[in-house]
C-alpha cells in the first residue's frame, strides 16, 4: 500500500513461562518482504513463483511464532526489562536505547495481534505509533474477522484502504494457493 517496510510488532503468547504475557514475533522478514515484492509485481513473476515465495514467507513465519511463544527468538521484553532497571535504579540509559537502528526497528507503523475464538468476536486497539495501524484478526474455520484502527490525527493512514488493499492481497494469496497446488 506505502510500498516500504517498517517493524511490525505482532503479539505472541509467551504464558507458559511463569509470569508469561506476551511478546513480539517480529513478522517483517526478507521473505515476508520477497514475496510483497512479488505481488507488486503484475507482470514478470509467474504465479507458481508467487505461490513458491508464499510458501517460504508462511513458513518462516510459521518458524518464528514457535520461536516466539518458546522464547527462543524473543529479545523485546528483556530490553524492555533492561531499560525500565536502568530507569528505576537511576542509571543512564543504555546507550543501545538512543541508537537510530533501535529507534527504527522499534517505530511498529503496524501492530497486530490474533484473537482466535470460535464465536463472531470482534476486538480492537489502536495503532502503536499516531501514524500507524492496529489490526486485530481473529481466524475462524470459515472466515477471518479483521479490526482495523487507525489514528484520526494522522491524514496519511486510512483504515478502508488498509482493509481494501488486505482483501485484495487475501483474495489473490487465495489464487495462488488453489492454482499452486
Amino acid at each position: 500500500m506505502y510500498r516500504k517496510v517498517t517493524a511490525v510488532y505482532e503479539s505472541a503468547t509467551t504464558k507458559r513461562f511463569k509470569g508469561g504475557r506476551t511478546d513480539n514475533i517480529r513478522s517483517c522478514t526478507i521473505d515476508s518482504v520477497c514475496f510483497s515484492k512479488a505481488l507488486e509485481d503484475k507482470g514478470s513473476i509467474e504465479s507458481i513463483d508467487k505461490y513458491r515465495l508464499m510458501r517460504k514467507a508462511v513458513e518462516t513465519h510459521k518458524a518464528r511464532i514457535n520461536e516466539a511463544i518458546h522464547g527462543l527468538y524473543c529479545v523485546d521484553r528483556h530490553l524492555y526489562g533492561l531499560q525500565m532497571t536502568a530507569k528505576e535504579m537511576g542509571e543512564d540509559e543504555p546507550t543501545i536505547f538512543t541508537d537510530k537502528a533501535y529507534k527504527i526497528a522499534n517505530t511498529y507503523r503496524l501492530s497486530s495481534s490474533q484473537n482466535p475464538s470460535g464465536h463472531m468476536l470482534v476486538m480492537c486497539f489502536g495503532p502503536s505509533e499516531a501514524d500507524g495501524y492496529g489490526v486485530a484478526y481473529n481466524p475462524r474455520e470459515r472466515s477471518i474477522f479483521f479490526a482495523i484502527s487507525t489514528s484520526e490525527s494522522c491524514p496519511q493512514t486510512d483504515a478502508k484502504k488498509y482493509a481494501k488493499t488486505l482483501t485484495d492481497v487475501l483474495l489473490e494469496m487465495q489464487a495462488l494457493t488453489i492454482n499452486g497446488q
